[in-house]
């Protein structure tokens, strides 16, 4: 299929419970009797696959996959609804174990349920009866693409291990396990495409949760539609909208001509088209074209934001708006970089067109604070933990709960002062410094945070100060935000000099603030080692 051939030689071939699904169904007939040709179906699963580990683990295909609208939404939930959510997770796996049990040729699944690694207790259903494998990944992706259990099969099963990491903490084994299991995926691609088993091909690859929703924190779900290519295949109605687990069985019935009562396979609605509609979709779409990337510089110094569209075709045409209109329809031609330049929130679209062909979307949000010329820290953070520097406090893209991810700055054992210059008087009606408390990485709270501002770096008066006590019995590894508000009481001390009135509001109205912060530098007497030096990080200053 000349659409995967395509997708394959551009990039795979040459970086909460979650399911990864990739379904590859393949075309094939079988020599040793005269029968129609038959889809094969092939299940790749990862569990517990969040966002934060794809960004840390060297996992280009899966990257690659959620970018292009690949992976797109199943059953789309808020991260902070799924704690609460009371739909099972394994139901999926459980209602296609259903599928195995009513199926009209049970001996064929039966020599092809395959499963991998220590977790195939979770899979229920006829999965966990069937013939269950405990090889490795490699000698399973191995057998797969040498036939022995995977070409001429109708339905095979490869279910990797589960991630379930501490707090959102991913430590390094799995780091590599998950950089393994991305490989795996691309050599399967690969080694298809060299058998020339991608022929007559039908490619479906979907999931459900935040690893593709979050990606990029864009809401990449609204933009991401589940790809259906090939033969046979309905054409996807409604792109931008959410697919639903029971749609996806109810084409995995029908592909497999699966004849189960509508309680086990409900039927989708209003979802599909008809099927002779998607081949001449199919016939036509010769030409995949990848999403752009949206890239966004801060500018302090001139105090404006620069913004860079790539292509990964570089004869592609760029089209892109701010307003978050529709570019395919209203974009302008991208040419040269888009600078910004008044303060707001923007919303950038962007979308590739190749040889008459549209990508998706690609949405990202830009925000251009009032009046920023510069920021100073007396001392500069730990190189070890400096990433992008000190725009890192005011880009907007807010850390989780592992120090490692670049969005932290460190500083060990030692105070810290910022002091940012917005270059001309300013209104500030708030403050907002979100830092990092993680006992097992010997990371505290601050002590004390108080906020000077003035006009003359020389003359500085105090705004207001927040303190913090660290107890044992605290919750080990947490995000805090300590807020510090410009009240009423505090303006109505002030000169007029630092006041400015608005529809009868007075603001805060200055040229500089500081933000000294006083760290818990060494580990108290209930530490596993008291007077040791320990570490401040924070991720983001927010001065509104």
């Amino acid at each position: 299929m000349k659409l995967l051939i395509h997708i394959l030689r551009t990039t795979i071939l040459p970086r909460t419970s979650i399911l990864l699904f990739l379904l590859i169904m393949v075309q094939v007939t079988r020599a040793e009797y005269v029968k129609p040709a038959e889809n094969n179906i092939l299940i790749l699963e990862v569990r517990g696959l969040t966002f934060e580990m794809l960004e840390r683990a060297y996992a280009p295909n899966l990257k690659f996959l959620i970018k292009n609208g690949f992976l797109g939404g199943i059953e789309y939930r808020d991260p902070s609804d799924i704690a609460s959510a009371t739909r099972p997770r394994s139901n999926i796996r459980r209602k296609l174990g259903k599928m195995v049990a009513c199926y009209d040729s049970l001996a064929l699944f039966q020599s092809s349920l395959n499963t991998v690694g220590i977790y195939n207790d979770t899979i229920k259903g006829a999965f966990n009866v069937y013939r269950k494998n405990f090889r490795s990944n490699e000698s399973m992706v191995k057998d797969f693409i040498n036939s022995n259990n995977g070409f001429g099969v109708r339905f095979s099963f490869l279910s990797f291990r589960t991630f379930s990491p501490k707090a959102n903490y991913l430590d390094r084994d799995q780091i590599n396990e998950l950089s393994t299991i991305d490989s795996l995926i691309g050599i399967v691609f690969k080694s298809y495409q060299e058998k020339v088993k991608w022929d007559k091909t039908t490619v479906i690859v979907l999931t459900d949760g935040n690893a593709a929703h979050k990606y990029s924190e864009t809401e990449i779900y609204k933009q991401t539609p589940i790809i259906i290519k090939g033969p046979s295949i309905p054409e996807f109605q409604e792109p931008n909208n959410i697919i639903a687990i029971d749609d996806v069985l109810s084409l995995i019935g029908d592909i497999l001509n699966v004849n189960c009562n509508d309680s086990i396979i409900p039927i989708s609605k209003n979802i599909f088209t008809s099927a002779d509609s998607s081949i001449n979709n199919s016939i036509k779409k010769e030409f995949f074209v990848s999403r752009p990337d949206i890239l966004i510089y801060p500018v302090l110094n001139r105090n404006q934001i620069d913004i860079e569209l790539l292509a990964d075709n570089e004869s592609a045409n760029l089209y892109y708006t701010i307003n978050g209109d529709d570019p395919k329809t209203n974009g302008i031609l991208y040419k040269d970089l888009i600078q910004i330049k008044e303060a707001g929130v923007f919303l950038i679209k962007a979308v590739t067109k190749y040889n008459s062909e549209w990508s998706s979307v690609t949405v990202q949000k830009a925000v251009l604070r009032n009046n920023l010329q510069s920021i100073e820290a007396d001392p500069m953070p730990d190189p070890k933990y400096t990433f992008d520097g000190l725009d890192e406090l005011v880009d907007l893209d807010t850390g989780n709960l592992s120090y490692a991810e670049d969005k932290w700055l460190g500083f060990q054992g030692k105070d810290v002062v910022f002091t940012f210059n917005f270059g001309a008087k300013r209104i500030i009606n708030s403050i907002d410094i979100s830092a990092l408390q993680d006992y097992d990485s010997w990371i505290f709270l601050p002590n004390k945070i108080t906020i000077f501002v003035g006009d003359d770096k020389s003359k500085m008066f105090e705004v207001g100060s927040v303190t913090h006590v660290s107890l044992k019995t605290d919750q080990r590894n947490i995000k805090k935000h300590f807020v510090i508000p410009i009240t009423s009481d505090f303006l109505a001390k002030l000169s007029s000099t630092y006041i400015k009135k608005k529809r009868r509001q007075k603001s805060l109205y200055v040229k500089y603030l500081t933000v000294k912060i006083e760290a818990n530098k060494t580990a108290p007497e209930w530490f596993t080692l008291p007077g040791a030096q320990t570490w401040f990080f924070t991720d983001e200053i927010k001065i509104e």
